[in-house]
């Protein structure tokens, strides 16, 4: 269920008096109200993703092409960080310098992402870097990079971290990802929902920053057990999950429920 099928459950909760927190999709509509909002730094997303474009086409730059997903405003602000990123580099004058040559739908999924980067590799053979919106056109646009015989010559850039785009980024198919945090942002907003009820401050909109995940990260990523966090309210269960995936930078990736 997306943030706009969700609207009739939200106003009638809101009829009903029930406070409603939302988390990762944000929900905005001037005829239902939320009480409070968890969800990912896009934007920051989206410069670490500018900043990992930069780091792997150094040092001569080079022609990039953006996979959007238009109809998401998650995505549109992962384009956005992006792009002022990139912007950014440019006016320092460098050799370094990275040229946006095109931008296409990438429906947020393999097959169109593949598709796009097919087209745009025809038009702009010399492509040097791609960024995909998520980890699934990312993956699309390795594909269609691979069919032309340039795997090993186009830099991608996903997001989000899934266990397929982690993969990936081990294999050496995509370069990097900024990723997110769904453990981080459900404790938040049970911590935010915690303040609501007893009366404390919390923010509105509490974003979760992500952090660029590269290979070095994927090869020492392991399993290791979780302790439940300490206090822990007796009404709760001590073990929300039984094993996470975490890297040694103590991130938590994924989740396996009991």
């Amino acid at each position: 269920m997306g943030p706009v099928a969700v609207g009739p459950a939200i106003k009638r909760a809101n009829s009903a008096g029930i406070p409603v927190f939302t988390i990762d999709f944000e929900f905005a509509k001037e005829d239902a109200q939320i009480t409070g909002h968890v969800g990912n730094d896009n934007y920051q997303g989206g410069q670490l993703a500018g900043q990992a474009m930069i780091e792997a086409l150094a040092p001569k730059g080079g022609k990039v092409l953006v996979l959007d997903f238009k109809q998401a405003s998650a995505c549109v602000l992962r384009v956005k960080g992006f792009r002022e990123v990139v912007d950014a580099h440019n006016k320092k004058g460098e050799a370094s310098a990275l040229k946006i040559v095109a931008q296409a739908d990438g429906g947020a999924n393999q097959r169109p992402g593949e598709q796009a980067t097919a087209d745009a590799l025809i038009t702009h053979p010399d492509l040097a870097g791609i960024f995909a919106i998520n980890d699934p056109s990312a993956l699309g646009a390795y594909q269609a990079a691979k069919s032309a015989g340039k795997e090993n010559e186009v830099k991608i850039i996903g997001f989000d971290g899934t266990k397929e785009g982690r993969a990936a980024i081990k294999a050496g198919k995509i370069y990097a990802a900024p990723i997110s945090f769904p453990d981080r942002m459900g404790r938040q907003v049970m911590e935010n929902v915690f303040a609501h009820l007893t009366g404390k401050e919390f923010k509105q909109v509490d974003l979760v920053p992500t952090e660029i995940y590269r290979q070095e990260d994927a090869l020492t990523e392991e399993e290791a057990p979780v302790q439940a966090p300490n206090p822990v309210p007796q009404e709760l269960p001590k073990t929300l999950y039984d094993r996470v995936w975490k890297d040694k930078k103590g991130r938590l990736i994924m989740a396996k429920f009991v």
